[in-house]
């Protein structure tokens, strides 16, 4: 079986979908940055981890969708935890931490997981423009495809210790 591979990888709790997760992937995709998206990916009948495993092994990054919800299931932790243990053995960068919540949430979430604590992460703040912007930059794509975000802030995400 030959496999296509895919820009990115979106890790995320079912209960983002609605608000972040979907409209963040179509908008990815009209952008022409290439998803690995489960609901556009796993077929019914399809083995779920076998799905997830080539979706994994097939995308270049994880867009890690970070909210107080997804940090506490198993899936999206098993699948950090996967990326996380690639990133230590390859030394390149898979995961793109995407955090979602109140600074408080946000605060909790690099409790829970200190291993993302020296990587820069975006917020979801206004919604999809500043991610996709984000994504075209770290792929090396044209600047004249990036999206034009509503709001500019410089450096917004960058936490100093």
């Amino acid at each position: 079986m030959v496999f296509v591979s895919k820009d990115v990888f979106i890790c995320h709790a079912s209960e983002d979908k609605e608000a972040i997760v979907r409209p963040l992937f179509e908008a990815l995709t009209e952008a022409g940055i290439s998803c690995w998206y489960d609901e556009a990916e796993i077929k019914w009948g399809d083995s779920i981890p076998r799905k997830v495993n080539e979706g994994l092994s097939i995308s270049r990054f994880a867009l890690l969708v970070l909210s107080p919800i997804s940090a506490g299931k198993n899936w999206p932790q098993g699948e950090m935890c996967a990326l996380l243990n690639q990133e230590i053995s390859s030394g390149e960068t898979r995961i793109l931490p995407l955090l979602v919540g109140t600074d408080q949430d946000v605060a909790e979430i690099l409790r829970l997981f200190p291993l993302l604590n020296d990587k820069r992460y975006l917020r979801w703040v206004d919604g999809v423009n500043e991610v996709v912007n984000a994504m075209l930059t770290r792929l090396g794509r044209s600047q004249k495809t990036k999206i034009q975000s509503s709001k500019t802030v410089p450096y917004p995400d960058l936490q100093i210790p």
